[in-house]
């Protein structure tokens, strides 16, 4: 009689337990997981050809940003969709014609729309601006903190870039900072473009093209198109410095000097401040 209470007992437990177990498997809550939106073709892949004008240090560092965030002041972080996404590319070492200073950097910057629908058709990069440094690349630091300011707004996003130029037997060492946030049309842009006429971006791989496309780049800023096979070549002559795609777009920058000669080894932005340490500093 004792064991058949007890065997009771334990069946009413064990129907009890599994009618629990079932009632929380079914009133369980999904578990969230990843979906696929879209995925790039195979063509449309960041730019990272090769180039024969890069030094033999050099280094392809590539940053991809959203061109611009909304400024609302509950929500800092909103990305603003219809103005697209940036892919910034600089090369550390890319040799110049320049005989004083044959190796300097250059950055390339482009743009595409953003596009979030599965299967759907992209846009290729579209060449903004291309900008050279006068010496090869140390160092880089993207300042991303958007630190809001006395006024309510956020600081803008800023990329420094060290570089240094040999001064006899020294090193110069300066920061190139560029605003990403101060995206805008060169001035020049409107009158180039009238100067040389519409179709200068069509040039093609000839020779004759190609001089005429160095001579556009050099003397009135209008870059080739970056895919042409004479286009480094273009871009490492004596006396190129700048030029802006079909969209005449380009960052707002300023070059700022480090006194003093020793290696730089720690660098960063913060907001408007540059912290930099340099080898055998007794304070850091």
């Amino acid at each position: 009689m004792r064991y058949a209470l007890r065997t009771r007992q334990g069946i009413l437990v064990a129907v009890g337990a599994a009618y629990i177990f079932v009632l929380a498997w079914f009133n369980r809550q999904p578990i969230p997981t990843t979906a696929l939106l879209h995925e790039s073709d195979n063509s449309l892949k960041l730019r990272t050809t090769g180039s024969s004008h890069l030094g033999t240090k050099n280094k392809d560092i590539h940053w991809l940003e959203p061109t611009q965030y909304l400024e609302l002041s509950d929500t800092p972080g909103v990305i603003n969709l219809d103005a697209g996404l940036l892919h910034i590319r600089l090369h550390t070492e890319f040799r110049t014609l320049q005989a004083r200073q044959p190796l300097g950097g250059l950055l390339k910057v482009y743009r595409k729309p953003l596009q979030f629908v599965k299967g759907g058709v992209e846009d290729a990069w579209e060449l903004l601006f291309v900008d050279r440094l006068p010496g090869p690349v140390r160092l880089t630091y993207l300042d991303r903190t958007r630190l809001r300011q006395p006024d309510g707004q956020h600081a803008p996003r800023r990329l420094a870039v060290l570089y240094y130029v040999a001064d006899q037997e020294t090193m110069a060492y300066a920061t190139r900072i560029y605003d990403l946030e101060s995206l805008h049309k060169a001035k020049y842009f409107d009158a180039a473009v009238k100067k040389v006429g519409p179709k200068w971006w069509e040039l093609g791989n000839d020779t004759e093209a190609a001089v005429q496309a160095a001579k556009i780049a050099a003397e009135n800023w209008l870059c080739p198109d970056d895919e042409l096979k004479l286009a480094d070549s273009i871009f490492a002559g004596a006396y190129f410095r700048q030029c802006v795609g079909r969209a005449g777009l380009k960052f707002h920058s300023v070059d700022v000097g480090l006194p003093g000669a020793q290696d730089v080894i720690e660098f960063s932005l913060r907001g408007s401040t540059l912290l930099y340490s340099r080898l055998n500093d007794v304070v850091r």
